[in-house]
């Protein structure tokens, strides 16, 4: 029988891990999930942009959104002050902060993509708003399960491997939850690998350098338009395809790409403050912004904040749980994973690889230092310096391990598509899988 071309096996992988995370997403919609953050806002966001409407920045409350939460059974505290189910109008003034609609403040790059798969939901089920817009975002998830199937094939992993991580790697139980509730750490969880995969093919094609850069810092543009919390990851990205941009060269011509590359990227940083910008310019403000107000974070306290930070990136998987995925054992599982993440990362080589396996460059070539060190430091270190950045500048240090967890993710695939060690890929691999069964158990019995 004929083998498969490369190509081939990778459309088909990428389509196995989109169809089987799709699948355990509906069953974990099914059972209902709790939302320990702010899908209420998000899912308001969307509803505005499915209807034709970009709204303001802290834009009252719609009437859809509202009235999905006053009839909530049991119906959530912070929503208690509402009118009654069925009511024929609903006061936002009555709802968290006043009514603010706080998530309008992000770009609508995530809403407006998300919008589409919520729209065709709605046209070819019976299913109310709220399952249907948990449908679409659970697209970014799936979306996410292929990404790191295909990323992992790249680097030049086995078949097996590649698709049983890369499934893994969307069923750990707080990143199972951020896809089948609607928010944007799943898109953030999506684009990432994407991004990746974008710049290891970038980084053997034959355009020429400039292009490359340009593409590269456009799609790390959009993809952090979809929520900051990207960036961190985006960077890392960045410099990964850098380290493959300049193993090829040396002396004075490293040093000049290395210096157009760290232009572009402050490009594409200046890109972000100046969306930011332009959103506030664009939409305007529906509100006076109460929310800030109440969650400023005294001098005093930056200190602890920062620790909170430090051991959330160090446990980025940790938390967000609801029911059938708060399980004591599972909880353990996700401790030892986060170990598992770290180590994984110590694994990433950045010579060129291709479908069967790393290809060694001169010893003239290769650079002096490696990445998955820098990485590591990076990884830790970026996200608490980003908080203290904007504490200075806002007020604000908001913490959560949610943040992270692409960025981890990421960082993972890579250490298992690109160890030379193919047990460490297989037992990598192996852990994924036996807590994503796990999962599946507990889903199936709840």
């Amino acid at each position: 029988m004929r083998r498969l071309s490369f190509a081939r096996r990778l459309v088909i992988a990428g389509i196995a891990s989109f169809v089987v995370v799709f699948g355990v997403g509906l069953l974990g919609i099914s059972k209902a999930p709790a939302t320990p953050f702010d899908e209420a806002t998000h899912m308001d966001y969307l509803f505005k942009v499915a209807d034709g409407h970009i709204p303001q920045i802290l834009e009252p409350y719609g009437q859809k959104a509202l009235s999905i939460w006053a009839c909530d059974d049991p119906r959530g505290a912070a929503w208690a002050a509402l009118e009654p189910c069925g009511s024929p109008t609903f006061s936002p003034g009555l709802a968290p902060f006043g009514g603010q609609s706080t998530a309008t403040g992000y770009t609508p790059t995530y809403y407006v993509l998300s919008a589409i798969p919520y729209r065709i939901c709605e046209a070819v089920t019976n299913w109310q708003a709220r399952p249907c817009a948990r449908t679409a975002n659970l697209v970014w998830l799936s979306a996410a399960a292929s990404g790191f199937t295909v990323l992992i094939l790249l680097l030049g992993q086995g078949l097996v491997v590649a698709i049983l991580s890369g499934i893994g790697l969307c069923l750990i139980p707080s990143v199972l939850l951020q896809g089948i509730t609607f928010n944007p750490d799943a898109a953030v969880h999506a684009v990432l690998p994407w991004l990746a995969v974008l710049a290891l093919a970038l980084s053997r094609s034959r355009w020429k350098p400039s292009r490359q850069i340009l593409v590269l810092c456009l799609a790390s543009l959009i993809a952090i338009t979809l929520k900051e919390t990207a960036l961190v990851g985006a960077f890392l990205i960045f410099v990964f395809f850098a380290y493959a941009q300049v193993s090829r060269l040396a002396g004075r011509e490293r040093l000049v790409r290395l210096g157009w590359l760290a232009l572009a990227f402050t490009a594409v940083l200046v890109g972000v403050v100046a969306n930011q910008k332009f959103q506030l310019l664009w939409r305007g403000q529906g509100l006076v912004d109460h929310m800030n107000a109440s969650i400023l974070t005294p001098p005093d306290q930056i200190m602890g904040v920062l620790g909170t930070a430090f051991w959330s990136v160090l446990g980025p998987f940790n938390q967000l749980v609801w029911g059938p995925l708060a399980g004591g054992d599972l909880q353990n599982y996700v401790g030892v994973l986060a170990i598992v993440t770290w180590a994984m990362v110590l694994q990433i080589q950045t010579l060129r690889a291709g479908p069967e396996g790393p290809v060694e460059l001169p010893a003239r070539r290769r650079l002096p230092t490696s990445f998955a060190p820098l990485a590591l430091i990076v990884a830790i270190t970026l996200p608490i310096v980003l908080t203290y950045a904007l504490w200075r500048q806002s007020g604000l240090a908001p913490v959560q391990p949610r943040y992270y967890m692409g960025t981890a993710a990421v960082l993972f695939a890579l250490g298992v598509g690109s160890t030379r060690n193919r047990y460490v890929g297989w037992f990598a691999a192996a852990c994924l899988t036996f807590l994503s069964v796990a999962v599946v158990r507990s889903l199936l019995a709840a």
